[in-house]
């Protein structure tokens, strides 16, 4: 079992489970009297999305046997090892059809259509991205880094794609779903680059072409200055217009805000001074999971928001 939840890769599917429950609840049931999406139905909702997510991680390890080799400590390699490709692929095939039949079911159930117009196109992604954009320059990070920010857009699509069409939504819930959005996107970037270059020797030996080895470690760390920056400037930006915004939140909220530089803004500082000092394999490791705790500064703000 434990080499299973490895394999999925739980804890992140938890994340992603959280993140989604936190805006739902947090953000817009707390907020909107009229949300349109049962229990019963975010549910599913989730289960779809972790479950393509799975098949995301499942699919990543098959095609990365060779490179795992390289990059890792043979005992954590799981596909090839703990599990045979066959019964790897038969793991992903059977999280993807269960993540269509949920798709199917809000489809003519539910009337809601969103997921299965997206589930192509994100499952096409992910198995392209496995096996070939992975292995381009900067490609295969951006498109990771826009599946990331799929998720509080799908679910915000959700609900303003049904009932939920007439409601006044409050204009600060849109600046924190596309704060979070463009948070998201960034931060992902930032690690996933990160992630490159920590393993740059693995995926040279692989024919791999990957950012780090097409302009060197010096040129990504530039490339990731700038992501990183890009992402504090965003942070900044977004808690000046919540503070500012005409319908105001009050002190209380003001206060709020503040934690968001302290929740993420102080760890991005951080971590744009460990990048300008790094330099070995060791360095980049910290970096990523340092990275990880950004991510759930963006989590922690969420929570703090939706404190009354």
């Amino acid at each position: 079992m434990s080499n299973f939840i490895r394999l999925i890769r739980f804890p992140n599917l938890v994340i992603i489970a959280l993140t989604m429950c936190l805006l739902q609840y947090g953000v817009l049931v707390a907020t909107i009297k009229n949300v349109v999406l049962s229990h019963t139905t975010f549910l599913l909702v989730i289960l779809y999305t972790i479950f393509i997510a799975a098949a995301g991680n499942i699919i990543n390890d098959i095609r990365d046997i060779e490179i795992d080799k390289m990059n890792k400590k043979v005992e954590k390699q799981l596909v090839g090892r703990i599990y045979t490709e066959g019964v790897a692929w038969q793991l992903y095939f059977m999280f993807n059809i269960l993540s269509l039949i949920i798709a199917l079911y809000a489809a003519f159930y539910n009337q809601n259509k969103i997921l299965i117009y997206t589930y192509p196109f994100v499952v096409g992604l992910l198995y392209l991205y496995s096996t070939y954009f992975k292995k381009l320059p900067l490609i295969g990070n951006i498109i990771i880094a826009l599946l990331c920010a799929y998720v509080p857009v799908l679910l915000f699509g959700l609900q303003t794609n049904h009932d939920f069409r007439g409601a006044i939504i409050d204009d600060n819930i849109k600046i924190i779903f596309i704060g979070y959005t463009v948070f998201a996107f960034l931060s992902t970037l930032f690690r996933e680059i990160i992630k490159d270059i920590e393993d740059i020797e693995g995926d040279r030996q692989n024919c791999c072409r990957t950012l780090p080895i097409v302009v060197g470690i010096k040129g990504s760390k530039i490339v990731v200055f700038i992501v990183g920056f890009t992402l504090l400037l965003s942070a900044v930006f977004f808690s000046v217009i919540l503070m500012v915004h005409p319908e105001n939140i009050g002190r209380e909220g003001a206060d709020k805000i503040i934690l968001l530089n302290l929740f993420i803004s102080i760890p991005i500082i951080y971590a744009l001074y460990k990048l300008i000092m790094a330099e070995e394999k060791k360095d980049f490791t910290y970096l990523s999971k340092l990275s990880k705790w950004i991510m759930l500064g963006g989590i922690i703000f969420i929570i703090i928001m939706a404190i009354k």
